[in-house]
């Protein structure tokens, strides 16, 4: 399912890039790939769907203590990457945006990024990576008629806790600047599940940046 190959001065970026390469390589040797940590917690893929064997709490522990081990930021780095590459896919990204299946075939009101962003040594990585993913998804559209990009959005509603919320919206700020309209709205009405308490002032500081440039979304800030 995984097995695909894979940012201001130029001397940081060639030290960084050989390092980075050189955790995912450890990561992999250790037989810490994503494949491996996710089956071992508790899910896997079969001919496009998700299957969840244990409870989702259960799922979350176990990936919160492999990703504490002695490779853990190795790990942790090459899952990222893998993830990034394989989400690049379409299909393969809305696989993982649906609903899980348990292993008695029953729906889990879970998808396995929703797991996975309740595991918080992931939660940021894979919070940016969506939200960075979804300019090139705002005009996909899902099983069942929902837009890729609704649906990778209604991934951050309603979780138990936002682990840093400042980089989520700063994420949410720099997509703002490159999709349309409908879904600049959209970007609006989830800003306030990516905050933590106390950090209310950043969501609001990027909710008045959008009505002094336009007076359209009115409307959804209120709402918002």
């Amino acid at each position: 399912l995984l097995e695909m190959p894979k940012r201001s001065e130029v001397p940081e970026a060639e030290n960084l890039a050989p390092n980075a390469v050189l955790r995912r390589k450890l990561a992999r040797s250790s037989g810490d790939s994503v494949e491996h940590l996710i089956r071992d917690a508790g899910a896997h893929c079969d001919d496009g769907v998700w299957h969840l064997t244990e409870d989702p709490f259960r799922f979350r522990q176990q990936m919160t203590r492999a990703l504490r081990s002695e490779h853990a930021q190795a790990s942790k780095d090459s899952m990222i990457g893998e993830l990034g590459e394989d989400w690049a896919d379409a299909a393969r990204l809305e696989a993982a945006l649906m609903p899980l299946q348990s292993g008695a075939g029953n729906v889990v009101n879970e998808s396995l990024v929703r797991l996975l962003l309740h595991v918080d040594a992931l939660q940021t990585d894979v919070g940016t990576m969506l939200l960075q993913l979804l300019p090139e998804n705002q005009l996909e559209t899902a099983e069942g008629g929902m837009s890729m990009a609704k649906l990778i959005l209604s991934q951050f509603r309603w979780l138990e806790h936002i682990v840093h919320g400042s980089k989520l919206v700063a994420t949410v700020n720099e997509m703002m600047q490159v999709v349309d309209a409908p879904l600049k709205r959209e970007l609006v009405l989830v800003l306030p599940e990516l905050v933590q308490d106390g950090q209310h002032s950043e969501a609001v500081g990027v909710l008045c940046r959008i009505l002094t440039e336009d007076t359209q979304f009115i409307a959804c800030v209120l709402e918002s």
